[in-house]
């Protein structure tokens, strides 16, 4: 995975300079792959901000999130139901494949993947005991 990620971090570099050394008919950079290296850049600082700007935390009052831009914090007393077997069908933004689903609210439910499952479930719990577990 780590090699997978290296990788795909250094192909937007490699197509910058591979860019600068072919020029056009008129000398300038050849613009197609200027401008894939830059969408390249783009994705590649979208995956590091996930990779890195993902975390969870919780309180004695609130389970607080971030996952690259996206930010928030859940009342714990809200939470009712926590689905440990998500198999989400639709996009998620989850680091993981084993995720967790979060219901809370009525209608509210967030997909996440804590790296300790069981201590993630017993820390909610002893905030809030009435939370349901659910495979």
């Amino acid at each position: 995975m780590g090699l997978i990620f290296l990788i795909s971090i250094m192909i937007p570099f490699v197509i910058l300079i591979l860019a600068r050394n072919q020029p056009l008919k008129n000398g300038t950079p050849g613009e197609a792959i200027l401008i894939i290296g830059i969408v390249e850049c783009i994705i590649s600082s979208l995956m590091l901000s996930l990779w890195y700007g993902t975390f969870y935390e919780i309180d004695s009052e609130y389970f607080y999130y971030r996952i690259s831009f996206l930010k928030g914090k859940i009342p714990i007393n809200a939470i009712h139901l926590i689905k440990t077997k998500s198999k989400r069908s639709t996009v998620n933004i989850s680091l993981s494949n084993d995720m967790m689903m979060i219901k809370y609210n009525t209608y509210d439910d967030i997909t996440i993947s804590p790296v300790d499952k069981e201590g993630f479930i017993n820390a909610l719990k002893l905030v809030n005991p009435n939370i349901v577990i659910e495979e």
